[in-house]
């Protein structure tokens, strides 16, 4: 909105200038005329010489937006030096942005902008990591494994595996085992080997029959069957003296649950014992018709 300038605000500026509080100029000059010209395209007021402006004028010139013509503060150009003095001694955003004391991200943002003017100092041209995942594939390593030997994301070599309709590897994981249930493992193993069924096992080290089980299986063993004795199998002496107690109770007409209670033991380890020695239980003969 035009403003008239009125008789008393005249008299007042006549009367400022007559003081030396402010400088008379000629009309249609402007007070930035020894660093500025009115640019006609741009319709604003330019520096003749930009590595001479001040920030502040130039901010005040170009309406606040002097970042987006490409004059920085003299601050910003020391601190965009430095970035690239350590950008030549081969040192990462994160160490340059620690030894500047600046945030990583205006290091980013800083080296954009260095290396678009120079591109010598742009880093060099990894190669294609799509071409790589597809010949590193050989259907064995996982897409884990993929990524630490290219050092690429586990999800650009996911992303790349789906593209081609490559199936991804997941190998099954399994819980890391401790020393004692390794040293469990071979004592099983080693007890099996030698012919003791799987109950004895479980007795004599103290465990579940199902841990006994599931040890053999990992451990690539068989236990030997209920219905025999392997020809490895060394009967303990405490066995040997129990199985010698069993005929007379059997001749007694001793079931097996009787023989069992008499001797301290399961069902089980009776029934065992009768089937090794090659024995049976009146009980037993009467149910299967044998005289």
């Amino acid at each position: 909105m035009n403003h008239e300038i009125t008789a008393e605000e005249r008299a007042l500026i006549d009367q400022a200038i007559e003081n030396g509080m402010v400088t008379k100029i000629k009309e249609g000059r402007s007070s930035w005329d020894d660093m500025y010209v009115w640019c006609p395209v741009k319709q604003l007021v330019i520096s003749k010489d930009p590595d001479k402006t001040s920030w502040r004028g130039m901010s005040k010139a170009g309406g606040g937006g002097a970042h987006r013509k490409g004059i920085i503060s003299p601050e910003v150009a020391e601190r965009r030096l430095a970035i690239t003095e350590e950008v030549l001694a081969g040192k990462t955003a994160a160490q340059i942005s620690k030894a500047l004391g600046v945030h990583v991200t205006t290091v980013h943002s800083d080296l954009h902008r260095i290396r678009r003017q120079n591109p010598a100092l742009r880093p060099p041209d990894k190669p294609n990591g799509y071409d790589r995942v597809v010949e590193v594939y050989d259907g064995k390593l996982t897409t884990k494994e993929i990524a630490d030997l290219l050092n690429l994301s586990p999800r650009y070599v996911a992303n790349v595996l789906a593209k081609n309709n490559l199936k991804k590897v997941q190998k099954p994981w399994r819980k890391p085992v401790s020393p004692e249930t390794e040293a469990r493992r071979v004592k099983v193993a080693e007890l099996a080997v030698a012919g003791m069924p799987g109950p004895e096992v479980a007795r004599t080290l103290g465990i579940p029959l199902a841990t006994v089980r599931y040890d053999v299986r990992v451990m690539g063993v068989k236990l030997l069957r209920k219905t025999g004795v392997s020809k490895n199998y060394k009967m303990s002496e405490a066995k040997k003296a129990r199985q010698a107690l069993i005929p007379p109770l059997i001749a007694q007409g001793m079931t097996g649950r009787d023989i069992a209670k008499e001797l301290g033991i399961s069902p089980s380890t009776a029934l065992l014992d009768i089937r090794q020695m090659g024995l049976v239980t009146a009980h037993t003969a009467k149910n299967q018709g044998i005289n």
